[in-house]
């Protein structure tokens, strides 16, 4: 299962507001055909791994990537250009322990 960082879930639910999701609606990790990763805004189906905000949808992640990404979490990191501010997603695995 993939987790999620507070301020991950933070930003993913400003992002949420943002493009006024619908109900029952997450961010979803997708493909993107190139072997990277998107995101939309989609409606949890089947086999797909939910991680939740209390009872709706935060993070969707596709069911063709959950064994991919099995074990990882996903965070957000500050990024400044141009004179803008936003975060960039990253997600990492954690380190093996000895």
């Amino acid at each position: 299962m993939i987790s999620v960082t507070e301020g991950a879930a933070t930003e993913l639910q400003a992002l949420l507001e943002a493009n006024d999701a619908p109900p029952g609606h997450g961010v979803k990790l997708v493909p993107d055909g190139t072997g990277s990763l998107g995101m939309t805004i989609a409606a949890p189906l089947e086999g797909d791994e939910v991680v939740r905000r209390g009872e709706a949808p935060l993070l969707i992640v596709d069911s063709s990537i959950t064994s991919f990404l099995d074990g990882t979490v996903l965070d957000v990191q500050p990024v400044e250009g141009a004179g803008r501010q936003g975060v960039h997603f990253t997600l990492q695995r954690p380190e093996a322990e000895s």
